[in-house]
């Protein structure tokens, strides 16, 4: 399957989100505030999250949201922001928050918030609900390392 993205040509598996589907695993693209709500998505009411959501995943017991929060810069300089990533557990029905982590870097906030700014998103349950994350830091620097989270003992820890 092919589809336009920004005028430019993207190569989307046709059974990508089937197979994620059979798997009992969905992934949410990168959400900016315009797209989020022209897509009335977003992060529902019992995961609630500060700042923008940059992306999300989920199993039918841990989700995790990655945000976005701006912060101020040097005079002149572009936007930054900070990016956390905040995993929960379903316990009784209701997600329960089991932590939030911080990534070390300092990010372009038009990069992160953009719709290009996950470079590898992965997420898999065993043997404990695991996430990687790479973000780009900029089209020229490209993107960053992979950074992986866990819930270990009902806890977000990074490996």
């Amino acid at each position: 399957m092919e589809r336009r993205v920004r005028g430019r040509r993207a190569v989307v598996p046709a059974l990508a989100p089937a197979l994620l589907a059979v798997a009992g695993l969905t992934v949410s693209p990168v959400l900016t505030p315009s797209t989020a709500a022209a897509a009335g998505a977003g992060v529902r009411a019992d995961t609630e999250t500060d700042g923008t959501v940059v992306a999300s995943a989920n199993t039918q017991q841990v989700r995790f949201v990655v945000t976005a929060q701006p912060r101020s810069g040097a005079q002149n300089e572009p936007p930054e922001a900070s990016v956390d990533v905040a995993a929960f557990e379903r316990r009784g029905g209701e997600w329960a928050s089991v932590g939030r982590q911080s990534l070390d870097e300092t990010w372009f906030w038009e990069v992160v918030t953009g719709p290009q700014a996950v470079c590898r998103l992965s997420l898999s349950e065993h043997p404990e609900p695991r996430l990687t994350l790479s973000l780009r830091y900029s089209p020229s620097l490209g993107c960053a390392e992979p950074t992986p989270f866990a819930v270990v003992d009902g806890e977000l820890v990074r490996e």
